[in-house]
């Protein structure tokens, strides 16, 4: 990993509904407001960052050229920090080797092995479908192993509404997880697994099975588990193999840490990437839509990096050009965790 640095942007993610978000002249929240208000897609370069306040300059969009706004507003993203395809962000840089675990693997001349976990409703072949492109971008840096979940969807949580809209988009097939989510709809997306430490084993013997293997790839469920079997390798957890990485697209916030608190006691020193659909959007119990906070859990580690897409829930978006910058973001992040 060199020491060159890449001005951070961000892409303005909030404000859907309002033409924008709101732009003030000063980082104090009642300084005067610019009379127009900064796009819904548009990107801008952080000149500083001052908690949630950030102050910026305009890259790409429509709205004032420079100004201050809100990261974040009661815990919803209004913007999103981004890492563009090939480069090297410093967070990698100031805490690589030796600050990462001591037991973090590295992986020289040979392919990375990524374990990859689909989401609920879903299974291995679906997952291949859906991130082909990263398997096409990176069929000569990355090994892809595809682990299916043991429980079938049908049987277990027959009152889950994704399956019929699988079976009309992969007729014949079944439809896997990996756990039991009791509450979908979890006031703030905070979402719990009944069986979550069975649902780790399960994982880890597959990782055992299929050894070596030098990062996860998580998408929805499959990311929500792989925040436990991140903890486990950090802490040395039985046969738990240690983890170069992990990648979590469009998960939300592991309600079970709690019940790890030993595991969970100070943020992890794991490379880690965050992936965020800009139009992924749930509802909780209390009736509020909003978007998936598929970023928030990036506070319990060290360093971590962030991409979105333009897409709803799905890991990569359906524009083949984007999908392919999100991809070689991918593919970069994972050659620099295993150096």
């Amino acid at each position: 990993m060199g020491s060159e640095e890449v001005a951070a942007t961000w892409k303005v993610v909030g404000g859907g509904e309002k033409g924008g978000i709101l732009v003030r002249s000063g980082r104090d929240l009642k300084s005067p407001e610019a009379p127009d208000r900064l796009s819904t897609g548009a990107v801008v370069r952080e000149e500083e960052l001052v908690g949630d306040r950030l102050h910026y300059t305009l890259v790409n969009g429509a709205g004032p050229s420079s100004g201050w706004v809100s990261t974040k507003v009661a815990g919803k993203d209004l913007l999103l920090k981004q890492v563009a395809p090939g480069a090297k962000p410093s967070t990698l840089d100031a805490l690589a080797s030796p600050h990462w675990y001591s037991k973090k693997p590295c992986v020289k001349d040979r392919k990375i092995r990524v374990a990859c976990l689909h989401g609920t409703a879903s299974n291995a072949s679906v997952m291949k479908m859906q991130i082909g492109r990263l398997s096409m971008l990176g069929k000569d840096k990355l090994e892809l192993v595809f682990i299916e979940a043991n429980q079938e969807t049908e049987k277990v949580n027959p009152e889950n509404k994704e399956v019929e809209s699988m079976k009309k988009n992969f007729p014949g097939q079944q439809f896997f997880q990996y756990a039991v989510c009791p509450d979908q709809r979890a006031l703030g997306h905070r979402l719990d697994y009944t069986d979550i430490g069975e649902a780790a084993d399960y994982v880890r013997t597959k990782l055992i099975a299929n050894a070596p293997i030098d990062g996860i790839f998580g998408f929805s469920q499959g990311a929500n588990i792989s925040h436990l079997l991140a903890a486990q390798a950090i802490h040395g957890v039985g046969d738990m193999p240690p983890l170069a990485f992990v990648v979590f697209n469009c998960g939300g916030i592991p309600a079970y840490t709690e019940r790890y608190a030993e595991l969970f006691g100070e943020p992890m020193r794991i490379p880690t990437l965050f992936i965020q659909g800009e139009a992924d959007m749930v509802t909780d119990s209390s009736g509020e839509t909003f978007l998936r906070p598929s970023t928030k859990a990036a506070e319990m580690y060290h360093g971590a990096e962030f991409a979105s897409h333009s897409g709803d829930h799905r890991p990569f978006p359906r524009d083949a050009k984007e999908a392919g910058a999100v991809a070689a973001t991918v593919v970069d992040f994972m050659q620099r965790a295993v150096e």
